[in-house]
């Protein structure tokens, strides 16, 4: 019997500690229909969702508990439906650009966005430039430790 372990460049960031699990989470609006609030991106609840209303420049934001070293974050995409919303994505850490995501995402889609190089802050920023809604399940923010490399 053969065992086969296939690993991805992004391994490190999939299965890496959330340092926002369980934080508290702002938004720039929510769906009051559904109630799709904030705190549900970080609740560890992929049937949960974050939606914001159909908005200009619609934002995400956590405040993590100490500054920290940040190599990327990991999207889990709603499951449900509307998976094409996610596109258009531009995360900051510390006010300094993180990562971008063109989409469109897709329903359930695990998307890992690796910083260009590890950042610094407190506050993480998830923004979808342009007109639209903002919606995912669960965003993961990962720490950078001492073995950072920038493999794609």
């Amino acid at each position: 019997m053969v065992t086969i372990c296939l690993l991805t460049a992004d391994d490190d960031l999939i299965s890496g500690e959330d340092l926002a699990l369980g934080l508290e989470a702002k938004q720039s609006s929510w769906d009051k229909t559904y109630n799709h609030v904030s705190q549900n991106g970080v609740d560890g609840v992929t049937k949960s969702i974050v939606a914001t209303q159909r908005d200009s420049n619609p934002y995400w934001t956590v405040e993590l508990q100490k500054e920290e070293k940040i190599k990327g974050v990991v999207f889990i995409n709603r499951v449900d439906c509307c998976g094409e919303r996610f596109n258009n994505i531009h995360v900051m850490v510390g006010g300094k650009e993180c990562a971008t995501f063109k989409g469109p995402g897709s329903n359930g889609e695990i998307i890992p966005l690796r910083c260009s190089h590890p950042l610094t802050g407190k506050k993480v920023e998830v923004t979808l430039k342009g007109k639209g809604i903002l919606s995912f399940a669960e965003i993961k923010i990962i720490a950078a430790d001492g073995k950072y490399q920038l493999d794609r």
